[in-house]
């Protein structure tokens, strides 16, 4: 009853000090407000006479509803920090201060980076004492290490220091202040562990995104973020039946075109696509090329190298689209992407004059056909070239080919060449070549219905170190870094193998025993050029 007519008192407007009664009167009969409480309640109280003040300084006497009172008490006393006391309950959030060393179970320093802390001193222009320091004037810098052993004193339990590790533009290493340095240093000298150094177990790197695995193993309270973890759950854990079938017919670069990234091709058998974003008009002025805008002039200076125009034409119609710096800096730019292609061409066009006709081939592997047209042979083989560094998709399309050729019972050496040298396979027997494309065949089919784990360049990687006869494990840390990101983005950053191998270990024993099946039969036929 008491609070039903208190809700009907205070739904009707009233003047304002109608409404200071009224509030007095309320905390009164309904609270009983320990010592913290009071505190607020204080504030409350303070903030309704400054109000009444107000009001009869103005000489306003009109009503006021009580969502206008709220809100106007809510700003004032949620910004009244001067009134606050240091300790007001279980947690206090306080700046660092002197002889406040008050001692706490657990003390917590946050923002702990080199350019915050210590403090720099950063003096006005009529600051004498600042132009001519003697000894005991104040530092501001040394007052804060001062208070940084103080703080450190006053932990009774725990010792909790954090930093922003990581810019948040470009992700390079942000250093603590040089007072949290020169603590784990002197901890690291005076303490040693058996299994390792201290620093190792006193640093924790917490991940950037809350739905990161790594939070849900180094202690998180947030429910809401399971299962949406990056790593808690799988994409795909199990095969599925797409439609269409796959076919029983498979068109040779179908086949290639799936092992440059069996990932994509199963995304898009499920409608899924990466949009290509809209390149944005450079800011700045061009001074060099990207990798793709190089290996695209490099592409057209040796197509006008192989007609026999030279690169003064290919320099014209660069320079002309607007794809070179200005002046003497497009044709420096022009002559490094270039420099190496008159000498390439001169040994492409031998092997151009002399090409045998296309073979059309057809081979049965079990239940399923291949079928393709191979159009660049010379001396029975095979022979592709790219004025680009060798890459693992430049070495498996050649192989998908070569085996198909000998498949056919047309077997011969086949090359891949690059300007900085060539990939060379020597001919496999019919019987064996027949069986390899029926592995691979079946890879395919297989990939129609769960993301297959081959990665040209990381397999490859591991592929190598197996074939060297390397063990097991060297031949993973191979493959990891060819997968991770380090100086240049790994592998693992490609969007269709990040959506498809999500919440799965990427390099399982599934990886290692296709990269072993597809690729090492690969390097054992590899030859010297």
């Amino acid at each position: 009853e008491l609070l039903d007519s208190w809700r009907r008192e205070l739904a009707a407007p009233a003047p304002v000090a109608q409404w200071q009664h009224r509030v007095n009167r309320m905390i009164d009969q309904l609270l009983l407000p320990d010592e913290d409480d009071e505190q607020v309640l204080r504030s409350v109280r303070d903030a309704l006479d400054k109000l009444v003040g107000q009001a009869t300084a103005a000489g306003f006497d009109g009503e006021l509803d009580a969502s206008v009172l709220r809100q106007h008490l809510a700003s004032q006393v949620g910004s009244d920090s001067g009134s606050r006391r240091f300790l007001t309950g279980r947690v206090t959030f306080c700046n660092m201060v002197p002889m406040r060393s008050i001692p706490f179970r657990v003390v917590c320093l946050l923002g702990m980076n080199d350019s915050a802390y210590p403090r720099i001193d950063q003096p006005l222009g009529f600051d004498l004492i600042a132009g001519h320091p003697r000894k005991g004037d104040r530092s501001r810098r040394e007052d804060d290490r001062y208070l940084f052993l103080e703080s450190l004193l006053s932990a009774r339990e725990v010792l909790h220091i954090s930093y922003v590790g990581n810019s948040q533009q470009d992700n390079s290493a942000m250093l603590p202040s040089v007072v949290v340095s020169e603590l784990l240093d002197y901890v690291e000298q005076g303490y040693q562990l058996a299994d390792g150094e201290m620093g190792r177990h006193l640093l924790t790197e917490h991940p950037l995104q809350p739905f990161s695995e790594r939070n849900f193993g180094l202690g998180s309270y947030a429910a809401e973020w399971l299962e949406r973890g990056d790593g808690r759950q799988q994409f795909f854990d199990e095969a599925v039946n797409l439609p269409p079938e796959p076919p029983e017919v498979i068109e040779l670069h179908d086949l290639k075109r799936f092992f440059d990234n069996p990932s994509r091709h199963f995304l898009e058998q499920l409608g899924i696509a990466n949009a290509e974003y809209d390149e944005a008009l450079e800011e700045s002025e061009l001074f060099e090329l990207d990798n793709l805008e190089a290996y695209q002039l490099k592409v057209e200076v040796l197509s006008g190298l192989l007609d026999e125009r030279d690169t003064g034409h290919g320099y014209l119609l660069a320079k002309g689209r607007g794809e070179l710096p200005h002046g003497s800096f497009g044709e420096l730019v022009f002559a490094q992407a270039t420099a190496k292609l008159e000498e390439f061409s001169r040994q492409i066009l031998p092997l151009l004059e002399r090409r045998d006709e296309p073979v059309d081939v057809r081979v049965d592997v079990g239940e399923t056909e291949i079928n393709g047209r191979l159009s660049t042979l010379v001396d029975g083989g095979l022979f592709s070239y790219r004025p680009a560094d060798l890459k693992a998709k430049d070495q498996l399309r050649l192989w998908i080919d070569h085996l198909a050729l000998c498949a056919h019972g047309r077997g011969g050496r086949s090359v891949h060449m690059t300007p900085d040298g060539n990939f060379v396979l020597e001919a496999v027997k019919q019987k064996d070549a027949v069986s390899q494309l029926s592995w691979l065949a079946s890879r395919y089919r297989e990939g129609h219905s769960m993301p297959l784990p081959l990665y040209p360049t990381t397999s490859l990687a591991y592929a190598e170190k197996i074939a060297d006869g390397k063990d097991e494990n060297v031949a993973l840390s191979a493959a990891r870094r060819k997968w991770e990101d380090g100086y240049y983005p790994g592998e693992g950053s490609d969007p269709w193998f990040e959506q498809a191998m999500r919440g799965r270990d990427p390099l399982d024993a599934q990886f290692q025993r296709i990269a072993e099946e597809v690729l090492v039969p690969m390097l054992n036929a590899a030859g010297k050029d």
